[in-house]
């Protein structure tokens, strides 16, 4: 669909979501920065001879703004084309905005490089304009540059908008963009963990790489979900009835529903496996998400949505046979996302998530762990002691939980409470023919559950849980989902549940609900 917004428009938007991520975040500096790049642009147009060239550079601040990017990203994304494309220099945007905004703008400012005319031949040429490319792009991942990570998220954000503006470029050139975008932009996005990136660059690839069979999908997606219109309207009316019995206080706000956001994510999943496909162009109605339900939960942090949920499906959604599981393959970090099947095998995407306005919601939020090759360290950083004194750099706000995930994801499983100790002494551990080993400790020491958040110096014993053959027994629940902050505990808490429960491919990425996994855990492996 066309945005038919104007810059002025969007840029509202831009500064409002800016301030809900960055507390420091100025109206002023930013439209400073707009102005700029609109008189820099100011009579260029787009390549379909119509837009104002302005309009990319605000739509990617945007994409950067609405995924959590703080001032200076916004600030970069508005002049991201400057310094290429126009007589504005890295030494007079440091001057007017900082030396971390020029860092980001130099990072994705594409090599500048002339290929001689003497080169006549188009293969040549073609082989040169690779090894140009090959070399910004080796610029914009050069770990020196210590914004990065930043600018890693502006250069996706860039090429998104150019992917979602596409239709009125040649056909050629659309192949070529597309073909590009999948070689190096998505395994990219992989690479920094975003799957909201991830997801949608792969499918408009997929549109234009393979119109016919996207469209022929499509058009199948939206007849199984009309066919089931009446147990659909059955099942909406089941869940609001279960929504507004929930306790006051207590019950979300109904925000969204819709089909439109979670086709792209059931093509998503469709690539590479023709299993839910037929050649009548339908679905098996289990392979896929009917609709997709966001619920808010205002003065909810995110330790409380899931449980909030799981009282209303427990009360009322179970009796009615409905089944729930926890989509961990949802393409955001950001949000809970639960699996919902009626009796008739019609499935519903149901989002929870904090009011839009937590910053803490955003997908930037937890895009760079500090432990991936290729990072933008967190703002604040603490330092952390194993119980032999080994020292470990975590993000300000990680937990018991996350600390043990990080030492190894078996006493990440296995954790079940903390020995916390303040200062520069390692835990004396003596071994014991009995209990296994005695832990000597003082009475500083503070006995922790394992959501508690880390502090800068802190001392850590992990006490975990084991068989008498010093094998681990793990105790990992859905719960700890809320404990964990950092992507990196996430994605091995998720591995372990899909390597615990069987699932048949129709539910692949899933995992149903069991409020006793140890338990099952322990029967399956003896």
């Amino acid at each position: 669909m066309e945005d038919k917004r104007s810059p002025e428009e969007k840029m509202e938007l831009v500064i409002r979501r800016t301030k809900e991520n960055d507390a420091t975040a100025s109206r002023t500096r930013i439209m400073h920065a707009y102005r700029t790049a609109a008189e820099l642009h100011k009579g260029v147009l787009r390549k379909d001879n119509k837009t104002p060239y302005i309009d990319h550079p605000v739509s990617v601040a945007e994409i950067v703004a609405e995924n959590g990017g703080d001032q200076n990203m916004v600030i970069a994304a508005l002049l991201h084309d400057t310094v290429e494309d126009t007589e504005y220099t890295l030494e007079s945007l440091s001057v007017t905005f900082g030396q971390d905004v020029a860092d980001i703008v130099d990072a994705v400012t594409h090599v500048e490089a002339i290929i001689p005319d003497s080169v006549t031949n188009d293969h040549q040429r073609r082989l040169i304009k690779d090894y140009i490319d090959g070399l910004s792009n080796a610029k914009l991942l050069d770990p020196s540059n210590p914004q990065s990570g930043k600018a890693i998220y502006l250069k996706l954000a860039d090429r998104l908008h150019n992917m979602r503006t596409l239709d009125n470029c040649s056909k050629a050139s659309q192949n070529k963009k597309a073909s590009d975008t999948l070689q190096f932009f998505v395994p990219l996005a992989k690479l920094i963990g975003s799957k909201y990136f991830e997801r949608e660059l792969s499918e408009l690839c997929f549109s234009y790489l393979q119109p016919d069979l996207y469209d022929e999908i499509t058009s199948a997606y939206e007849e199984t979900r009309s066919r089931n219109s009446r147990h659909v309207e059955s099942f909406m009316v089941m869940l609001d009835m279960a929504l507004r019995k929930a306790p006051v206080g207590q019950q979300p706000l109904f925000r969204k529903v819709s089909s439109g956001s979670c086709k792209c994510y059931q093509i998503r999943n469709l690539l590479g496996d023709t299993r839910p496909f037929n050649s009548t162009g339908s679905f098996p109605k289990s392979s896929i998400y009917l609709y997709e339900i966001v619920l808010e939960y205002q003065g909810a942090d995110e330790y409380e949505m899931l449980p909030r949920f799981i009282d209303i499906y427990d009360s009322e959604l179970r009796q009615n046979g409905i089944s729930l599981r926890i989509d961990f393959n949802y393409p955001s970090r950001s949000v809970i996302a639960i699996d919902l099947r009626d009796r008739y095998f019609n499935r519903f995407l149901v989002i929870l998530r904090p009011p839009a306005g937590n910053s803490e919601i955003s997908d930037y939020a937890s895009l760079f762990p500090p432990d991936a090759s290729i990072t933008e360290m967190p703002e604040k950083v603490i330092t952390v002691y194993s119980k032999d004194g080994q020292p470990y750099q975590m993000a300000e706000g990680s937990t018991v939980l996350d600390f043990a995930f990080r030492i190894h994801p078996d006493l990440g499983c296995s954790a079940q409470s903390a020995l916390i100790r303040r200062g520069d002494s390692s835990f004396q551990i003596i071994p014991d023919q009995d209990l296994g080993e005695i832990i000597i400790s003082t009475p500083a020491d503070v006995r922790s559950v394992i959501s508690r958040p880390l502090q800068d110096g802190d001392h850590v014993l992990i006490i975990a849980d084991s068989n008498d053959r010093g094998e681990p027994v793990y105790h990992a629940r859905y719960e700890w989902f809320s404990y964990v902050k950092t992507p990196y505990a996430t994605e091995k808490l998720s591995e372990f549940f899909k390597k615990m429960n069987p699932i048949d491919h129709e539910f692949e990425g899933v995992v149903s609900w069991d409020p006793v996994l140890s338990e099952r855990f322990k029967k399956q492996n003896g």
